[in-house]
């Protein structure tokens, strides 16, 4: 028996909604994605928590259907999951030491990213990890009629649900365009590479990362180079300067920097993102330089 909690997740300036989606199970059998909800809950963040369903086979595929309200589109697609990896990811992500639910729950947690890209999540109360990332065709059929009948294309329908539900949001203007921010479609393509290299004499305990798209992962006794398919803005670094004592520092990485240097260089060329950190006994000399594209740019805050 699994029990999975079907929710959904949007960036929190990239509000969506699912218009239908089903998750296919080993045995046929079919359980609904939550519907029809405003989602701008913050990238990897589940919005819905309203059915918890016992799953006695797992899912294996799903199929959904999208609006994303920033680009005035209607996205739609069908792809697989590893029910192995489903399976690995559910157990890690049991919590013993809690009460029966607690120990027994996790989320499947469905992310809709620019450009029609979807990401799946495994989460329980201490554990998240992406199975699933891919991109959805756009829906030329798409009519919003059935949805509100005063509409009959896709940009009147947006502009009226982004003023309705996020006033705030529709304000600082940004639904204005047909085109999320630039750098959105960096920060969500998977076949983009960061990789942090921490030349050091220090012994290493402990890595923190902290993603621009609001992913984190730890590492204990890391290796000094690490590589992901995400932009970092926070690295927390713990490691030991001799038998006694122990430092840790937080490199605080300038996101404005960083989206000045994608919109220099240019999305489509997805370049290496190189990483360089130094360590020190002393404050002053803390530093981290990015290589990317043959240049050496500085990208503390």
């Amino acid at each position: 028996m699994f029990l999975l909690n079907p929710t959904e997740c949007s960036p929190e300036k990239y509000p969506a909604m699912i218009l239908n989606g089903l998750i296919l199970l080993e045995d046929g059998k079919e359980v609904q994605i939550p519907q029809y909800q405003f989602i701008s809950s913050g990238w990897g963040i589940g919005q819905s928590n309203l059915i918890l369903n016992e799953f006695d086979f797992l899912p294996i595929a799903f199929k959904i259907q999208w609006l994303s309200f920033v680009e005035n589109t209607c996205y739609f697609g069908g792809f697989d999951l590893s029910p192995d990896t489903v399976k690995e990811c559910y157990l890690q992500a049991l919590n013993p030491g809690f009460d029966l639910q607690e120990n027994t729950v996790s989320k499947l947690n469905f992310g809709l990213s620019p450009k029609g890209f979807v990401s799946v999540w495994i989460q329980g109360k201490y554990y998240s990890k992406e199975i699933f990332h891919d991109v959805c065709k756009i829906d030329p059929d798409f009519n919003p009629t059935y949805l509100n009948p005063r509409f009959n294309n896709v940009k009147d329908y947006c502009y009226d649900m982004v003023k309705s539900k996020a006033p705030q949001l529709f304000k600082e203007g940004a639904f204005f365009t047909t085109k999320p921010p630039f750098y959105w479609t960096s920060l969500f393509r998977k076949d983009i590479t960061s990789r942090i290299t921490i030349p050091t004499q220090y012994t290493l305990i402990g890595i923190s990362v902290f993603f621009l798209d609001g992913q984190q992962f730890t590492f204990e006794d890391p290796a000094n180079t690490l590589e992901f398919r995400r932009l970092p803005k926070e690295i927390l670094i713990v490691y030991r300067i001799d038998e006694i004592e122990i430092v840790e520092h937080k490199y605080f990485l300038s996101e404005e920097k960083i989206v000045a240097i994608l919109l220099k260089i240019g999305v489509e060329k997805l370049p290496v993102f190189d990483f360089y950190i130094e360590l020190s006994h002393y404050c002053h000399d803390f530093s981290c330089l990015l290589f990317c594209d043959n240049k050496e740019y500085d990208v503390m805050l």
